[in-house]
């Protein structure tokens, strides 16, 4: 709860000058990353998940 509490203002910071100060390219980047950041933890997460469920017990 407190990381993504940190994480949040983080973000909440940084977009406020993105879109204070940067230009149309910079907020675009902005953008981009965060789907991309977005789409990889929430899809990589379920194969870690099945991975931990379904592997096989060792010895």
């Amino acid at each position: 709860m407190t990381f993504n509490l940190i994480l949040a203002i983080i973000l909440l910071i940084s977009a406020l000058a993105v879109f204070n100060m940067g230009d149309k390219v910079a907020q675009t980047t902005f953008i981009e990353t965060l789907g991309k950041i977005y789409l990889t933890m929430f899809g990589i997460e379920p194969f870690f998940i099945a991975f931990y469920l379904y592997w096989p017990k060792g010895e």
